[in-house]
């Protein structure tokens, strides 16, 4: 049964990978209707076993990956289909005691930033060859802007592999000196590379303004939540281009983290406390 809800979910995430892909977008059915069959699957598991700790370590767990969709949906770092991906997929992760509720997503959340992060910086390696010039230029400046917080990282970065000489203290260590040349390189990227100007009739709902616009005596800010149905239809009557911030397609790194935990449980039957027992 594991196995069958799990493909399940396999199968949303091809959708909404291929919807991600073709439209910039995920649609919300898609969403919605995957935490319903992971609700109802958990249901179902608690009414034949005769006990509610599944299904009550699922609202949890959903409930943990809500608050780390919300931090990441309004620090820009995912959109908002992207948030409800997240939230959706809790509701079929598997849970099986009441520290599950909290470390299954947080490790889940990790995973995927990490699979994340090797896959935004091989996509990105196509961009940056199409705009080398504005790369190269964003690159310089940030560099200049952090080479301090570089620095630091390098230090903290050695410290930790020569003072703890554990795996982990080598992972943490290395994290700490590459996070901050990976930071450079992916703003480098975005501001060189993701900023574009866009025609008012190519606008679509949610997209992000690179900055404020003003259209006669409206202004137009660049929030969180992306551009309106209303604020489009006040761009496309001032008829003017504006610079929106565009992202890369992150929903190829749900479905290569869900093939990995799928992989760890049923494959390798690593369980949460082992797979941190490996550390």
């Amino acid at each position: 049964m594991d196995l069958f809800v799990y493909l399940i979910a396999l199968i949303w995430i091809v959708l909404a990978l291929i919807q991600d892909l073709k439209t910039r977008e995920i649609w919300n059915w898609v969403n919605f209707s995957l935490l319903v069959v992971g609700l109802t699957y958990k249901s179902l598991i608690a009414i034949s076993e005769k006990s509610l700790e599944t299904f009550i370590f699922t609202i949890l767990g959903v409930c943990m990956m809500i608050i780390f969709a919300n931090l990441l949906y309004y620090t820009r770092t995912f959109a908002g289909g992207d948030a409800k991906l997240l939230i959706a997929l809790a509701s079929v992760l598997p849970y099986y005691s009441w520290i599950d509720s909290l470390a299954v997503p947080l490790l889940f959340v990790f995973g995927l930033f990490f699979v994340g992060a090797l896959y935004s910086l091989v996509y990105s390696t196509f961009i940056v060859a199409k705009n080398r010039k504005g790369f190269s230029k964003e690159f310089r400046k940030n560099f200049r802007k952090n080479k301090v917080w570089m620095v630091v990282g390098a230090i903290l970065g050695i410290l930790l592999i020569f003072v703890i000489r554990e795996n982990y203290g080598i992972i943490f260590g290395l994290l700490f000196v590459l996070f901050p040349w990976i930071y450079v390189y992916l703003r480098a990227v975005e501001e060189g590379c993701m900023i574009v100007s866009v025609k008012p009739g190519e606008l679509g709902e949610g997209e992000w303004l690179y900055r404020s616009v003003k259209i006669g005596r409206r202004v137009i800010r660049n929030g969180v939540h992306g551009l309106s149905k209303e604020e489009i239809k006040i761009i496309r009557r001032g008829g003017k281009n504006v610079l929106i911030r565009q992202g890369i397609p992150f929903t190829p790194a749900f479905l290569i983290i869900w093939v990995i935990m799928v992989y760890v449980y049923l494959v390798l039957e690593i369980h949460i406390s082992e797979f941190f027992a490996l550390f």
